[in-house]
C-alpha cells in the first residue's frame, strides 16, 4: 500500500513540474474573467497530473491492474479524463458533460459491476433491495457525487483538502473491515491528490495556486468517491453503510444539493454557474480563502467521524439519513435567506 502511494505521488509530481511548464502551448490556462477571481493566468493541469500519477501507479501494481472493478474506474476516469481537458480548453456544453459523467457510471456498472443493489434499512422499514433499478440508481449516485465535487472547486487548497479528508476516513474505514484491496486503491488516489494539492494549496509562504484541478480533475475525483463509497458498500462485509457513504463526502452534497434546490426556486439553470456556494456564503461573512479551506475540511472531519462512529456505535442508518437530510435543508433555509439580505437573490 505505501509503494502504490509513494509511486503515485512521486509521478504526480513530476507531471505537475513538466506540465504547468507547457500549458501555455496545450493550450490549459485558467485566464481571469467576471466570474473568476484568481489575479494570473494559472496552468489548468493539475488534474491531468493527478490522473497521469494514478495510472502510473495503478500500472506498477499487478493486482489491480488484474481487477475487473478496479479496471473499470480506471477506464471511467480516463473517459472522463479526455472530456475533461477538452472541457478545460474549449469549454463544452452541459449535455456533453452529463453524457460522458452517464458513459463513465455505465463503464462501472458493466465492466466492473459496481453497483447499488441495495441499500441497508436506510429509511427505518428493513432491507431496501433495489432490484432491477440498481443500474438506474447507481448512474444517479455516480453523476451526482460527480457534480457534487465539480461545484465546491472553487478556491485554492479546497478541492484538494476536502478529497483528502474523504479519502482518509475511507482509508480508515477500508482498514477496520480488512479490505486490502481498497486499501490499495485508496492509496494510489493519495498519493495524486497529496501531489495536486501541495501546487494548489496556499501553503509555504505562496499567495496563490501554482495550478489549478479544473474539469479534468474534478470530475475524476467524483468518480473515484463515487466507485470507493458503491464497492465498500456493497462487498460482503461491508465496510460502512449506506449512509455512512453520504457522511464521507458531507460538505460537497450538501453543498450541492442545496443549490440544486436554490436554483430550482429561482427558476434558474440547476446546473449553472453563480457565485452562492458554501465556501462563496464563508468568504462574504469575513472568511480569508486559507480559513475558508480550514473551516469547510474541518467540517469534512466531523462528517467523516460521523461515518465512523456511525456504524461502530450502531446508531440506525434511518437516524443519519435523516440528520443529514436536516442538515441540508437547514443549510439551504440559511443562506437563500442570507443572500436575499443582500440582494443577490
Amino acid at each position: 500500500m505505501l509503494m502504490d502511494f509513494l509511486i503515485a505521488l512521486a509521478a504526480t509530481l513530476a507531471s505537475l513540474e513538466a506540465l504547468r511548464r507547457i500549458a501555455p502551448r496545450l493550450g490549459l490556462m485558467d485566464r481571469p474573467d467576471a466570474r473568476k477571481r484568481h489575479a494570473v493566468p494559472t496552468p489548468l493541469v493539475g488534474g491531468l497530473a493527478l490522473n497521469i500519477g494514478v495510472f502510473v501507479g495503478w500500472l506498477c501494481d499487478p493486482a489491480l491492474v488484474a481487477d475487473p472493478a478496479v479496471q473499470s474506474l480506471m477506464l471511467g476516469m480516463g473517459a472522463l479524463l479526455i472530456v475533461g481537458v477538452w472541457d478545460d480548453r474549449r469549454e463544452l456544453s452541459v449535455r456533453v458533460r452529463f453524457l460522458t459523467q452517464i458513459g463513465a457510471a455505465a463503464v462501472l456498472i458493466v465492466w466492473g459491476d459496481v453497483t447499488v443493489r441495495q441499500l441497508g434499512d436506510l429509511v427505518g422499514v428493513g432491507l431496501i433491495e433495489l432490484g432491477p433499478l440498481h443500474g438506474l440508481f447507481t448512474a444517479i449516485c455516480v453523476v451526482g457525487v460527480i457534480n457534487a465535487l465539480n461545484m465546491v472547486d472553487g478556491l485554492d487548497g479546497l478541492s484538494g483538502s476536502l478529497a483528502l479528508v474523504s479519502l482518509l476516513t475511507l482509508l480508515a474505514l477500508a482498514m477496520t473491515a480488512g479490505q486490502a484491496q481498497d486499501m490499495r486503491v485508496i492509496a494510489l488516489l493519495l498519493g495524486g491528490v497529496v501531489g495536486f494539492w501541495l501546487y494548489n494549496a496556499r501553503i509555504f509562504g505562496r499567495s496563490r495556486a501554482l495550478v489549478f484541478m479544473g474539469d479534468a480533475g474534478s470530475m475524476v475525483l467524483g468518480l473515484a468517491l463515487a466507485w470507493l463509497t458503491i464497492h465498500m458498500t456493497q462487498q460482503t462485509p461491508a465496510a460502512m453503510s449506506a449512509s455512512s457513504a453520504l457522511w464521507v463526502v458531507l460538505v460537497p452534497l450538501v453543498d450541492m444539493f442545496s443549490s440544486l434546490f436554490r436554483r430550482l426556486s429561482e427558476g434558474s439553470k440547476p446546473f449553472g454557474a453563480d457565485r452562492r456556494h458554501f465556501h462563496h456564503w464563508l468568504q462574504a461573512n469575513g472568511l480569508s480563502v486559507n480559513a475558508t479551506v480550514l473551516t469547510m475540511s474541518a467540517l469534512a472531519v466531523l462528517g467523516g467521524a460521523a461515518a465512523f462512529w456511525g456504524d461502530a456505535s450502531g446508531v440506525p442508518q434511518w437516524v443519519r439519513f435523516v440528520a443529514i437530510n436536516l442538515l441540508c435543508f437547514v443549510y439551504f433555509l440559511s443562506v437563500r435567506r442570507f443572500w436575499r439580505a443582500r440582494g443577490d437573490a
